[in-house]
């Protein structure tokens, strides 16, 4: 999952409550379409939505992540022939047309590597669409200069539109995996993490205080909430090979990461779940919650997993959470917390808390 927040685009209107990028794309489709396309979106699958209305069909509209692949199901009813899917990578069925709104705020390197795979999925034929949210843009404009396309940009005061077609295959297919180690506990894991997975290429240092901060009896059964690559359950899981771990994102590519990292280390007792923490109602069963939430979203994904995590564990369990911002978890008590102690690790803060007897009230209670 993605740490970093995203500043609100401006300008003008916009459609169904679309991203200014994904607003300028649907502006600039041509109004009549045949055949398979692919899209991927950056609000609730308007992108998707238009393709389907403009004729093309089918339409796979892909998202990365299982919450906004929810929103945009919600949304309203699809249209024949459009699908919302959420998978570790684009759809490669041949299509004839590929529409990608870009956030250029966003990651880079997921950024190449979608562009990269809608160029592989297109027909010989077919027809890429990309949108920026800025006007400005120079960093999209460069990265197609230097791929065999044909590249017609159109310029307005909310973004940058590029019609793109291939005039031959790509020389190169990137591999944007990394592949890396890290030590745990005397132990070296060997580890792959792929663009858009928190954190790619790394283990961050908040994991490394979940890790450095473990109680020294965790208990038979962990649940970690948002694994990223999986570093904190393959710590805890190589502790005891009794012990049981659950895993659970809602991003696709960390929990195939989480996946395949476990298998690589042969750690057959981890358990991983494609589920978002507010859909995921285990049995309060659980020892230990092990979390490092994602800062976005004003606070909403922080305070779900504290509600997954008192509503996973057994009273007497624990939580420990990290975190750059204690203030966020101040009502923590009201949660079904008690005895809770900060401890600072690595520049961060460690939450822990003891879950306490009786009901569990939600934040929205």
């Amino acid at each position: 999952m993605a740490k970093r927040g995203r500043r609100k685009a401006r300008g003008g209107p916009r459609r169904g409550g679309a991203k200014r990028a994904e607003q300028v794309l649907i502006e600039s489709l041509p109004e009549a379409g045949e055949g398979p396309a692919l899209c991927t979106s950056l609000g609730r699958g308007q992108v998707g939505r238009e393709l389907a209305r403009r004729g093309w069909s089918p339409v796979a509209c892909w998202f990365l992540d299982l919450a906004r692949h929810g929103a945009a199901e919600a949304a309203g009813p699809l249209a024949d022939g459009l699908e919302f899917v959420c998978t570790e990578n684009l759809p490669d069925a041949p299509v004839g047309c590929a529409a990608l709104p870009i956030d250029h705020q966003g990651d880079g390197e997921l950024t190449r590597d979608v562009i990269q795979q809608a160029l592989l999925a297109l027909e010989p034929t077919g027809t890429l669409w990309l949108a920026t949210d800025n006007p400005k843009d120079r960093w999209l404009r460069e990265l197609l200069k230097k791929l065999p396309l044909k590249v017609n940009p159109t310029a307005s005061e909310l973004g940058v539109v590029y019609r793109v077609r291939p005039e031959g295959p790509l020389k190169r297919v990137r591999d944007y995996g990394a592949d890396f180690a890290f030590r745990f506990s005397e132990r070296l894991f060997q580890v792959r993490s792929l663009p858009g997975v928190f954190a790619h290429r790394r283990v961050d240092l908040g994991a490394r205080a979940l890790l450095e901060t473990l109680p020294p009896e965790p208990g038979a059964r962990v649940l970690e909430v948002g694994s990223g690559l999986g570093a904190v359950s393959l710590g805890v899981a190589s502790l005891d090979p009794q012990r049981e771990v659950v895993a659970l994102d809602s991003n696709a590519r960390a929990v195939a990461c989480t996946r395949a990292n476990a298998a690589k280390n042969d750690l057959s007792n981890i358990r991983v779940l494609h589920t978002t923490a507010e859909a995921y109602r285990p049995e309060p069963e659980f020892d230990l919650v092990l979390a490092n939430p994602p800062y976005y979203s004003k606070g909403k994904i922080a305070s779900a997993f504290v509600d997954v995590a008192a509503r996973a564990l057994k009273p007497g369990g624990a939580l420990h959470l990290v975190t750059k911002r204690p203030r966020d978890y101040q009502d923590i008590y009201e949660r079904g917390f008690t005895d809770v102690e900060v401890e600072e690790v690595r520049g961060y803060h460690v939450l822990f808390g003891i879950r306490g007897e009786g009901p569990v009230p939600s934040a929205a209670e």
